[in-house]
C-alpha cells in the first residue's frame, strides 16, 4: 500500500463496500456522540445498545452486553464497539463461548496514523498482562493479521528492556530473560517476516518504517 495514502481513506473505502450494521454501547448520550452516530450512518448502519436514541435502532436491556454480543454471534450486528458499557462484563461476554483461559487483551492493538499518514500498529495496550512471550506472540499474530486484511506491509520492531551491552550485567534477571525471549521471537519468525530487536530505541524502530511495534 502506498503510505502516501491515509490509512483512513483505506478503511473508509472499505467500509463503503458495504453498510454493515455496527452495535455500539451507550448509556449516557451526549450531544457529542449523537453527533458522531449521524457522521457515522455515512458508512455504517449504527445500533445502540443502552439507550434509545431517536433515529437510531436502539436496545436496550437489564444486561446490555450480553445482548450486543447475543446479536453479534446471532449476525444481526457484523461488530461490537464497547463505547460507554462497563469493561469487566463487556469482557465477560466476549470470553463466554472460549476456553476459560481466553483473554482478547491478548489479542488487542492500537492502530495509528502519523501525520505524513503513515500507519503503525502499536501493542500491548492494557497493562493487565506482563509481557510474557506467549503473550507477544499473539500480539505479533494478530498485528499480521490486520496488516495482511487492509493491504499494509509486515515490517515488524520488538522492543526489550535493555541493550545488548547490558546483558553482562542483567544475565539472570527478568530484564535479561525479556531479552532473550525477545531474541527468540526475532528467531522464530524471522523467516517468514521482516523483524528486528531494537532493543529500547524506539527511534530507530521508526526510522526503519516498522508498521508493528511490539514493546515490553
Amino acid at each position: 500500500m502506498n503510505h502516501q495514502l491515509s490509512l483512513g481513506a483505506v478503511l473508509m473505502k472499505k467500509a463503503l463496500l458495504k453498510k454493515n450494521k455496527i452495535g455500539i454501547g451507550i448509556t449516557k448520550p451526549t450531544e457529542e456522540i449523537i453527533s458522531g452516530l449521524y457522521k457515522a450512518a455515512e458508512f455504517c448502519e449504527p445500533v445502540v445498545y443502552g439507550s434509545n436514541i431517536k433515529g437510531f435502532e436502539s436496545i436496550v436491556s437489564e444486561k446490555t452486553e450480553n445482548a450486543l454480543f447475543n446479536d453479534l454471534e446471532a449476525g444481526m450486528i457484523q461488530a461490537a464497539i464497547r463505547g460507554q458499557l462497563s469493561a469487566e462484563p463487556f469482557r465477560e461476554s466476549f470470553i463466554r463461548n472460549y476456553d476459560k483461559h481466553f483473554n482478547p487483551i491478548d489479542e488487542m492493538i492500537t492502530v495509528m496514523e502519523f501525520p505524513n499518514n503513515r500507519p503503525m500498529l502499536i501493542s500491548p495496550v492494557s497493562n493487565f498482562t506482563d509481557g510474557e512471550i506467549l503473550e507477544r506472540e499473539k500480539l505479533i499474530e494478530a498485528s499480521v493479521r490486520l496488516c495482511k486484511s487492509i493491504s499494509l506491509p509486515v515490517k515488524i520492531g520488538l522492543l526489550s528492556r535493555c541493550r545488548i551491552e547490558d546483558m553482562v550485567d542483567a544475565v539472570g534477571t527478568p530484564v535479561g530473560k525479556f531479552y532473550n525471549d525477545t531474541e527468540s521471537l526475532v528467531s522464530k519468525y524471522r523467516d517468514s517476516y521482516d523483524i528486528k530487536n531494537y532493543e529500547v530505541d524506539f527511534e530507530r524502530a521508526c526510522k526503519d518504517g516498522v508498521t508493528i511495534l511490539i514493546e515490553p
